[in-house]
This record gives structure tokens, sequence and C-alpha cells, in this order.
């Protein structure tokens, strides 16, 4: 593994809402594979969540929040 890649175990938020674009990400989480690598993504402007981290596919497409107990 890269210096850069960790692997977490973890419960997302947000997974049963649409993106803003109108794709439901449960129907994108269903067409991820098995140890396919996704994206942690800081939401520097998030006005709820101070730590938000947006977990997206390797194409940006997102599939929901890390737990709010889990970032910071």
């Amino acid at each position: 593994m890269a210096s850069s890649t960790r692997v977490i175990n973890t419960k997302l938020a947000g997974v049963s809402r649409s993106n803003p674009d109108g794709t439901e990400r449960q129907d994108i989480i269903k067409d991820l594979t098995m140890g396919e690598l996704v994206l942690l993504v800081r939401d520097h402007g998030n006005e709820y969540d101070l730590y938000a981290t947006q977990v997206q596919t390797q194409s940006g497409e997102t599939i929901g929040w890390v737990p709010r107990q889990k970032t910071p």
C-alpha cells in the first residue's frame, strides 16, 4: 500500500440521500466492487461540522460522509 492509503472500517452517513445532480448514492454504492478505493475529501465549507469528510468514488461521485464521531 502507498503511504497515503489507509484502510478504515466504518458505516457512512447520508448514503440514502441523492446527490445534487440527482444520482442516487445507493445506485453508486451498488456499482462499487470489493476492495475498490474511495477518497476521503474534507469539506472545509460545511456549516454543520468543522471536520466534515465526504466519501467519494475515484471518479468524484459522493457516496456519503464519515460519521461525525470518527472525523476529529
